[in-house]
């Protein structure tokens, strides 16, 4: 037990010098940092004060060299102003020198030009005189020869008067025989002349055997007629053209028959199409109503699933349909399921755009497609109308089959106009270019361009036109 006192005893002990130890240290320590504080701040102090002075040294050392470089600058630019002034003086020294030099050396050039001029004009003179004397001269010698010429002429004018008189004697005696045989020969021409008019008249009638017949006797009166030649030429051409035209012409007008049926049943598809999907519209837009009405009433009646149901079989329809989309919403949110509001209508208004741009693209390929057929029957429509015009204007059998195929192609009035009028220009221009080609007609055929003119309903105004463009061509 004393033992145990005694350690006791010596641990509190050495806890006490722990203590004071631990104390002596902090104390010391707090005197170090004071100390070391207190210089630190005398330091901050010194060297804030030696870099004040030196910022105050380099300022005035700045200061002095800015005051220096200002006195030197003033002082190059006293000198640079001093040097302008001498350049400019002796520039304006040498102006005024220049300007007497060239004053100088005006009125000298000025000189030399007036004596030069004088002396011109005083060569002028002389040269004139010259001139006249000289045409003087040319003149009397003229006069003269112009008075033996007078007399030569006098001479030979009388050996001519002699020499005519026995050659109308010898004329005279020849113009009786030739006036003779002239008579036979016009008789004889005259009767070419209406044959030829005749076969013209056949071959404009496109009688082609009555032509030939007449070209024939032509040639019992001449067989070696060359215009009856080239005439019997284009007969023959044009009745193997008239031929060709004619099995080119069925063949067309059976292509074109075939056509026409084909455009006819697409055109009939199509409006039954149109019809179709009209009706179709129609039914879907009543369901979407009486749906709305039903859906509209049951969420009044606080019926939501029926409400739903009737939403969904509007947007099965239509799933671009607002009004549904908007009952859908209130319906959710009436649930108390706003989370599930939002997706729902994000994904309502996906599927509607889809399915507005699936809605547009059949529309702009139904339109496509409608575009394509129409301007089928409107080719398919001109190249018949063409084909009435080939050979002049369309009589009334044709016009009224081309009535009948221009109402089942829907081509309308205006656009009949149009194409009428521009085919008959252009079957008029074929045919007169055609007959120019081969002969039939002339520039001085006036009689053949007024029959040809009538056949195709040409006025007078565009047949001048046309005449000129081919003749042109």
């Amino acid at each position: 037990a004393l033992r145990k006192k005694e350690q006791e005893e010596a641990d509190a002990r050495r806890q006490a010098e722990e203590q004071k130890r631990k104390q002596v240290e902090e104390e010391f320590k707090g005197r170090l940092q004071e100390e070391e504080k207190t210089r630190l701040r005398a330091e901050k102090k010194r060297l804030e004060e030696e870099m004040q002075q030196r910022l105050e040294e380099e300022h005035r050392r700045i200061e002095a060299l800015r005051k220096k470089e200002q006195e030197e600058a003033d002082t190059r630019r006293q000198a640079e102003e001093q040097k302008r002034k001498q350049i400019e003086e002796e520039f304006k020294r040498r102006l005024q020198e220049e300007k007497k030099k060239l004053e100088e050396e005006q009125r000298r050039r000025l000189e030399a030009e007036r004596v030069k001029i004088e002396k011109e004009a005083q060569q002028k003179a002389e040269e004139e005189s010259r001139r006249r004397e000289e045409e003087e001269r040319l003149l009397a010698e003229e006069l003269k020869r112009k008075a033996e010429e007078e007399e030569r002429r006098r001479e030979a004018e009388l050996e001519a008067q002699r020499l005519q008189e026995a050659e109308e004697a010898r004329k005279y005696e020849e113009l009786v025989r030739q006036t003779i045989e002239e008579g036979r020969m016009l008789a004889q021409a005259k009767k070419i002349r209406s044959y030829l008019d005749k076969g013209q008249e056949f071959l404009d009638q496109q009688r082609f055997d009555e032509a030939i017949k007449e070209v024939t006797k032509v040639f019992i009166l001449n067989p070696s007629h060359e215009e009856a030649k080239t005439f019997e030429e284009n007969v023959y051409k044009s009745r193997e053209e008239n031929l060709r035209r004619e099995e080119e012409t069925r063949r067309l007008q059976e292509e074109q028959r075939r056509k026409v049926e084909e455009l006819q049943k697409r055109i009939e598809q199509e409006a039954r199409k149109a019809r179709e999907e009209e009706e179709r519209r129609t039914i879907r837009e009543a369901k979407i109503t009486g749906c709305l009405q039903k859906a509209g009433q049951y969420f009044g009646e606080g019926a939501y699933d029926k409400a739903l149901k009737e939403i969904e079989t509007i947007l099965a329809m239509d799933p671009g349909n607002k009004q549904a989309q908007e009952y859908e919403s209130k319906i959710l949110g009436a649930r108390k399921s706003n989370n599930e509001a939002q997706s729902v209508s994000e994904q309502r208004s996906i599927e509607g755009a889809v399915w507005k741009k699936e809605e547009e693209n059949k529309e702009r390929m139904a339109e496509e497609g409608r575009k394509l057929l129409k301007k089928e029957s409107v080719n398919t429509y001109r190249s018949m109308l063409k084909q009435a015009w080939i050979d002049g204007q369309p009589n009334k059998e044709e016009r009224a089959m081309l009535e009948v195929v221009r109402k089942s192609l829907g081509v309308n009035t205006d656009e009949h106009a149009v194409l009428e009028r521009e085919l008959q220009v252009l079957s008029y221009t074929e045919a007169l270019r055609s007959a120019w080609k081969s002969g039939i007609i002339t520039n001085d055929d006036i009689a053949t361009h007024e029959n040809l003119r009538q056949l195709y309903g040409i006025s007078k105004e565009d047949h001048l036109a046309i005449g000129a463009s081919v003749m042109r061509g």
